[in-house]
């Protein structure tokens, strides 16, 4: 049936953008430059990344984005239109998570600081020596 169908269009399509995750990672703006591009493009008529409501692709995507500083930085610079009112729409719609990428945030900071309270480690391998 046609309801069934489209049901799988959608479903592959957000598989097809979460499955590029990864490509949202670089913490380098020339690698990241062109996946930012791509994504701009593919909003610019488009509320949402896949169909007509907030989809895991998107909250995948968004979280992906908030986790990169080079990402947010890239956008904070407004020449990614479409991607910059995405952004702040599903930050608008989803304030959980926002919250969410905080606490988060706030546990990987607590973890780096107990390490580096902990010193240097050294137990290294020196060859040939007494």
């Amino acid at each position: 049936d046609q309801v069934g169908h489209e049901s799988n269009v959608l479903n592959q399509q957000e598989n097809e953008w979460i499955s590029q995750l990864e490509s949202f990672t670089p913490l380098d703006f020339k690698a990241l430059d062109p996946v930012l591009l791509r994504l701009d493009t593919h909003l610019l008529l488009r509320s949402f990344v896949v169909g007509y409501s907030l989809s895991t692709a998107d909250i995948a995507l968004w979280g992906a984005l908030r986790g990169n500083r080079i990402a947010v930085a890239a956008l904070k610079k407004g020449n990614l239109v479409n991607l910059t009112r995405w952004f702040r729409f599903l930050e608008e719609l989803c304030p959980w998570a926002s919250s969410a990428v905080e606490s988060m945030n706030a546990v990987d900071r607590k973890k780096k600081l107990a390490k580096s309270k902990e010193g240097g480690s050294y137990d290294i391998d020196l060859r040939n020596t007494e």
